[in-house]
């Protein structure tokens, strides 16, 4: 918990910070490395800023304490004096005094990080830390883990075998301990990802030690490259899924042009094993090269697919006789925009659509594809009656771009307004498939906001409008000929 203390503006940090925030302690550390490079005079007044940030949020007393013992040792006394005494007298704790809803329960959690930066300010006072690390709780291992191995080599040894026996509890811990291993010191770093390729060597996925993987120290990054192939090896559902965490195969390949072999090669397993999923399938060849990708594709593709009834019974009456009405009325009213409407996507392509987005698409909205694979009527979007081709849809999943919770990965915007609204196809099994939601500048999907309760009430209310008069035909540039749909 980070907790700023001084709130008054009176905060002794905005002698380094004087735009604020006062509360932000990284870079309030990196301020002070610099003054005290360009302002010597002001070391006395410096130190003295870092010993107040000892009372900015128990997470960063080890930090800050490093950052005394390195910048200003000489000050290193006065702040061991300090937390000692906040040791001693827990009530001398400003941040107890402050805040003991939360810091009374905590207390061990507290109670670790002073004494990891008591022994940082005071190596005497080191091995009081190593009891309180191995009884603490993984939450306090994770925060200050760095710090306890700044303590010494043996302190980082048990940091990493403390980290290590986690991670092996499967991909979630692993992944938690590898980004606070990224943390210790570089010198630890090498040491840090054998111990986790022993883990992923076990059958546990533990993912990218880093991002990018070359701020790890450079003798660490094969090593760290190795634990990322091994883990696309061990779950390539969730590292090719472009929903799902960051982005492990872009990682590897900016790591260097000397790991895109192995990583291609990797890749062109899961592209060439027929018993995965044809989306699987495609997800690794769109993770190759351009050009290796085309080729990739044009394998998984050539092989025939197991035929869906879904996809081979004829097109609902229902659908077509609604895109007649549309197409009858455009003829009349406004043929110029017959043209928005797109060609027929084929079944296969419909078929490749739904393996690349991982759900079915809604029967009636698959059978409209099959009549028309998009429809661009400027003006129809006051219906909802418009969509981009449904090859681009899995481009679009999840709010592609957009900082959508992954409850919403299995929704697809369909249309954009001008202000970056969307209009979305909801595919979720689990709630209403097929209904239309509102997705308002870009904001999440509203459950609320029902635009339509499924896509042939679109085209069914788009028709009515039609034939009922209720859109003008405007030509809005003469000279090409631009026309649209004006709601009257």
């Amino acid at each position: 918990m980070v907790v700023e203390v001084h709130r008054d503006g009176n905060c002794p940090v905005a002698g380094l910070l004087p735009q604020g925030p006062v509360n932000d302690v990284d870079l309030a550390v990196a301020t002070a490395r610099k003054r005290l490079v360009a302002e010597p005079k002001r070391r006395g007044e410096i130190g003295a800023i870092l010993i107040h940030l000892l009372d900015h949020g128990t997470d960063n007393r080890p930090k800050v304490a490093r950052a005394i013992a390195t910048l200003v040792p000489e000050q290193s006394p006065q702040a061991a004096a300090r937390v000692r005494g906040y040791l001693a007298d827990r009530a001398a704790d400003p941040l107890l005094a402050a805040y003991p809803d939360w810091y009374t329960p905590n207390q061990d959690y507290e109670e670790l990080a002073l004494a990891i930066a008591l022994g940082l300010l005071d190596p005497e006072h080191a091995p009081a830390a190593r009891a309180r690390f191995a009884a603490a709780s993984m939450r306090a291992v994770l925060n200050f883990a760095a710090g306890y191995a700044g303590l010494g080599p043996q302190y980082a040894h048990e940091a990493i075998t403390r980290l290590t026996e986690y991670a092996a509890d499967g991909r979630g811990p692993a992944e938690q301990a590898a980004a606070t291993m990224a943390k210790l010191d570089a010198v630890y770093h090498l040491a840090a990802c054998q111990a986790l390729e022993s883990v992923a060597a076990d059958g546990v996925p533990v993912g990218l030690m880093a991002r990018p993987l070359t701020t790890l120290a450079a003798e660490a990054v094969p090593v760290a490259v190795r634990i990322a192939i091994a883990s696309l090896r061990l779950d390539p559902v969730s590292y090719l899924s472009a929903s799902r965490g960051p982005d492990l195969v872009d990682e590897v390949r900016a790591a260097g042009e000397q790991y895109a072999q192995q990583l291609d090669a990797e890749l062109w397993t899961f592209v060439r094993d027929s018993s995965h999923a044809l989306k699987l399938r495609l997800d690794a060849a769109a993770k190759l090269p351009p050009q290796s990708r085309a080729e990739a594709e044009a394998l998984i593709l050539s092989a025939p697919q197991p035929e869906d009834d879904a996809l081979t019974s004829p097109i609902p009456a229902a659908v077509a006789e609604a895109w007649r009405r549309i197409e009858a009325e455009l003829a009349v009213r406004a043929p110029a925009l017959l043209g928005g409407l797109g060609a027929p996507a084929t079944r296969s392509e419909i078929q490749v659509t739904e393996a690349k987005l991982g759900y079915r698409l809604p029967e009636d909205f698959a059978a409209s594809c099959l009549i028309h694979r998009s429809v661009d009527i400027l003006g129809a979007d006051w219906d909802g009656c418009m969509h981009w081709d449904v090859a681009r849809l899995p481009e679009l999943q999840g709010g592609h771009g957009m900082d959508w919770d992954e409850q919403w990965h299995a929704c697809v915007p369909l249309l954009v307004e001008g202000d970056g609204s969307y209009v979305v196809l909801d595919l979720d099994p689990g709630r209403v498939p097929g209904r239309l939601l509102y997705s308002d500048q870009g904001c999440e999907p509203d459950p609320d906001d029902v635009r339509a309760p499924n896509w042939l009430a679109v085209l069914e209310r788009f028709a009515d409008h039609l034939e009922a008069g209720r859109y003008s035909y405007h030509v809005y540039d003469e000279t090409t000929g631009d026309a649209q749909l004006l709601w009257e």
